[in-house]
């Protein structure tokens, strides 16, 4: 009987203390170019949208997109699992525009972490041109992701041309 009177208490604690966790998942795109031709790169993501030009034969890796995660759980909880499952940073749109030819391509395929390779050629050839890896200050809680698009003559290969990027991007054409 003193047993049960000792370990209900207990319990009742466990159960009745929270604590709150917080943990964080940061997407860091960076976009390669390795092409002679000036580009402007659309990310869209379920965190929001950004978009940069990057000139030709340089680089970005700026483009960074933040979650933060709060939960209150009880000791026992706590005690008895690990870490709450994160809530990965959903990429749901890329499109390139290659600037010197009035071509962009869209990659619309949605992914977290790892792209899917797709269906169509065009698709396959985007997707072997991302890579993706753990920040080196990625922990448990405090996830960095970074995904870097290389864009080569490959890419520039399965755009398609669009004359509507003249009116979208007409200080850039009416600067040369």
């Amino acid at each position: 009987m003193k047993q049960i009177l000792i370990i209900m208490p207990c319990i009742f604690l466990a159960v009745a203390c929270t604590r709150t966790e917080k943990w964080s998942v940061t997407l860091r795109k960076a976009v390669i170019n390795a092409t002679d031709k000036s580009l402007y790169y659309e990310v869209k993501t379920d965190e929001g949208n950004k978009s940069r030009f990057i000139k030709a034969l340089d680089s970005i890796d700026d483009m960074v997109f933040c979650r933060e995660h709060s939960v209150d759980r009880s000791m026992l909880e706590v005690a008895f699992t690990s870490t709450v499952k994160q809530d990965d940073i959903k990429i749901e749109q890329e499109t390139i525009f290659n600037l010197t030819d009035t071509s962009k391509y869209e990659y619309k395929l949605k992914y977290e972490i790892i792209p899917q390779q797709g269906n169509t050629e065009e698709e396959m050839i985007f997707a072997r041109h991302l890579v993706w890896e753990l920040g080196e200050h990625s922990t448990d809680k405090n996830s960095v992701i970074i995904i870097k698009l290389n864009v080569t003559d490959s890419i520039l290969h399965i755009m398609q041309k669009d004359y509507a990027m003249l009116e979208k991007f007409s200080e850039h054409y009416e600067q040369k």
